[in-house]
């Protein structure tokens, strides 16, 4: 019973605390702000917005769209990011609102879906005193060093490699209370991951994490250990390093090991050309993941190369029977939709990106093709069936203020590979960003 009165205890402090935060923030921006209050406020403005559609696959995984795929969307949003002087510290902030309107057509009946998106991507509030500093709030923690997809990222998972700039700020962060130490060339950070349920349920903590690390900076190195524990049992340590070769060269590399798989895999012991189900099962194994790449600089073009493995993806045997029971539910439709329907639906639920276990991750970046041009060429390719994914992002910027850019994706791959299973085949977008700040 002692030991629950603490964790209500440790609860309520940590919801004051962020309360207190917003509080803060809000008087920050209002109008009556003294001419002193504004020598302390940087903030910038940033008006988004992107529009465009998707061209659907034959993916036997969707006929007749019944995962609802949206084959057009258009949105604009706002985003306010900021760092306030208070209380002898500073109070940060990434402000997300925005309108998304997105139709699509399932077994030929138009759906629309249009909402307000707002996110609070970043509220907190920090301290430093010397060598010593504390965050408490919601804070994007950026632990990793690779580029289209960083394991090691404990706190905040940054990267995706269909998007790994986030273009659209979709990425939140984490509630935390870190403590950091420097000291010379090392840096020792512990943070505390409260699991929050800001819909103030029964539980306002469902659970509790503890993350540690340490990194130095040992020229021309960046070595880092970290690690994370949960109240649950599971835990994951790794660690991660960076090399600057020259001026132009520089080499990276991540590993991560995690107690928990959450991964599916299907039944071996089940048909699967058949209704059975469940028909995927977990399997009670850590998980190791690595990253190493590299990245080379000569006047105005960056590439990078990076090969990443994932040793809880399918073997060849679980990815065959997992194509072959979406392809024998798919067929299903015609005479039993009401039985495989679903089943499909379950299919979709555990296909999840990367299923298999080696892939590479390339990026071409040229930052002045001519005047105020720019241009990105990403791919990400399985090497086992050789599927994979086009990325190409050509952008014109006007000076400070704007940015506009296409954005075009092309998915490749047959009905049994890993890539040619995603139910999204072509798409093209155009957007733009217009900047405003102190």
């Amino acid at each position: 019973m002692k030991g629950k009165k603490n964790n209500h205890k440790t609860q309520a402090l940590f919801g004051a605390i962020v309360a207190l935060l917003s509080l803060y923030a809000k008087t920050l921006y209002s109008d009556d702000r003294s001419h002193s209050e504004l020598k302390k406020t940087n903030y910038t403005v940033q008006i988004l917005g992107e529009g465009g559609f998707t061209t659907l696959s034959g993916s036997p995984m969707n006929p007749s769209n019944i995962l609802r795929r949206r084959e057009k969307r258009t949105e604009v949003f706002s985003l306010i990011s900021g760092k306030y002087k208070v209380l002898g510290g500073k109070i940060g902030t990434e402000l997300r609102i925005g309108y998304k309107y997105e139709w699509g057509e399932k077994k030929q009946d138009l759906f629309t879906d249009k909402y307000l998106d707002e996110r609070v991507n970043q509220l907190y509030y920090s301290y430093t005193d010397g060598p010593y500093s504390i965050v408490i709030g919601r804070k994007k923690i950026r632990w990793g060093v690779a580029y289209s997809y960083s394991p090691t990222d404990l706190i905040n998972q940054f990267k995706n490699p269909e998007d790994p700039e986030d273009r659209l700020f979709m990425v939140k962060g984490r509630d935390v209370v870190q403590a950091s130490y420097v000291c010379n060339n090392d840096q020792i950070d512990i943070v505390y991951m409260p699991d929050v349920d800001w819909g103030f349920n029964e539980k306002y903590v469902e659970d509790n994490a503890i993350g540690l690390r340490w990194y130095r900076f040992a020229d021309p190195f960046d070595l880092a250990i970290v690690g994370k524990a949960k109240t649950n049992g599971d835990w994951a340590a790794g660690c991660n390093a960076a090399v600057a070769i020259g001026n132009s060269l520089e080499l990276h590399a991540e590993y991560l090991y995690d107690s928990k798989n959450q991964k599916k895999y299907p039944d071996q012991n089940t048909a699967s050309e058949s209704f059975g189900y469940p028909y995927f099962i977990g399997k009670k194994k850590s998980v190791h993941n690595l990253v190493v790449g590299a990245q080379y600089t000569f006047d105005k073009i960056n590439l990078t190369l990076e090969h990443i493995f994932r040793s809880s993806g399918y073997t060849g045997d679980e990815f065959v029977a997992y194509a072959n029971r979406t392809e024998y539910l798919n067929e299903r439709m015609v005479d039993a939709a009401e039985i495989a329907e679903p089943l499909l639906y379950d299919v979709a639920k555990n296909y999840t990106l990367p299923m298999r276990k080696h892939y590479l991750f390339t990026r071409l970046y040229v930052s002045e093709v001519f005047s105020s041009v720019s241009f990105d060429i990403n791919t990400l390719i399985n090497y086992a069936d050789g599927s994979g994914l086009l990325v190409f992002m050509p952008k014109y910027n006007g000076g400070k203020n704007y940015e506009v850019y296409c954005r075009i994706e092309k998915f490749w791959g047959g009905n049994d590979t890993e890539f040619g299973l995603v139910p999204d085949d072509f798409s093209a977008f155009l957007g733009f960003s217009y900047f405003m700040g102190s």
